[in-house]
């Protein structure tokens, strides 16, 4: 959203504070990809599982950068971001219909998947916080920006 919202600035004020709210909404990722991976993945495999997810972000940038330049180069650069938000939209309607938080409230997975993936970990984990990665980002950001007025208010 924010990457599409970069294509309507209109001066330097304005991209500043566009991409001021991208960075607080992109802040909870690392914290939501974790839990992520803890609910999905047996003890044992979570590390190769964070791996792999820490060397995708930079090789999905390496691939991008080069298209969207050309999308730029041709299009100008208000389009190049337009065509980031559509992408990340699609992303997100794929991702809204795939994942669950946990294994259990996945309608695909099996009894032994579960049985593999919890076999290794304490059964309250997954069940004690759930992943909301919109509502953590929007808990974040509305705590940003309420944090200076509750200051002054206590």
């Amino acid at each position: 959203m924010f990457c599409g919202a970069t294509a309507l600035v209109t001066g330097f004020t304005h991209l500043l504070i566009v991409r001021m709210l991208f960075d607080i909404g992109e802040g909870p990722m690392g914290t939501t990809t974790n839990k992520s991976i803890a609910n999905w993945f047996p003890k044992q495999e979570t590390g190769r599982s964070v791996g792999f997810t820490n060397a995708g972000q930079p090789l999905g940038s390496a691939i991008a950068a080069p298209i969207i330049g050309l999308v730029g180069l041709h299009y100008g650069w208000r389009i190049a971001f337009i065509v980031i938000a559509l992408a990340g939209f699609v992303w997100v309607a794929c991702w809204l219909c795939l994942f669950r938080d946990r294994p259990e409230d996945h309608p695909r997975g099996g009894a032994a998947e579960r049985e593999l993936i919890g076999s290794q970990r304490p059964a309250t984990q997954a069940a004690a916080y759930p992943i909301r990665c919109g509502a953590i980002s929007f808990r974040c950001w509305c705590w940003v920006w309420r944090a200076p007025f509750s200051a002054l208010t206590t």
